[in-house]
């Protein structure tokens, strides 16, 4: 019984597959083809990565390089709720909310001698950069 849903579920691919090769000139086509949500969806990932790595850019150091030296924590209140986790460089982009400010942290956090540097912010966020 299994086997056959899988082939027939196979059949239906190679089916939707083999219509878009014939209809379709290029991918432009197919996407119209797509459910509105889904395109809508993908368009929105599309506008996110994009608007992130423009945040990225203005950053003094590179992803790589704070990832490698810092483990980082982020407490307190965000959006209403309480958080208590670690982050990587985009969601420490996406907490803060400005490259400004994420540089100025990131330098402190550079520049100092100890294990860990705390930058506590005036909205009740606690940010912890832990040496790795």
């Amino acid at each position: 019984m299994q086997g056959a849903l899988w082939t027939g579920f196979q059949r239906a691919k190679e089916e939707n597959f083999n219509f878009f090769r014939k209809n379709c000139k290029n991918i432009l086509e197919i996407k119209s083809f797509c459910l509105p949500l889904q395109c809508q969806r993908t368009t929105d990932a599309a506008d996110t990565a994009a608007k992130m790595n423009k945040e990225m850019e203005k950053l003094n150091y590179t992803t790589r390089e704070i990832n490698r030296n810092f483990k980082i924590k982020v407490s307190g209140q965000f959006e209403g709720h309480k958080i208590h986790t670690l982050v990587g460089v985009t969601g420490l982009l996406k907490i803060v909310g400005d490259t400004a400010l994420t540089n100025r942290l990131l330098d402190r956090a550079f520049n100092t001698m100890n294990d860990v540097e705390v930058c506590k912010l005036r909205r009740g966020l606690r940010i912890s950069f832990y040496v790795a």
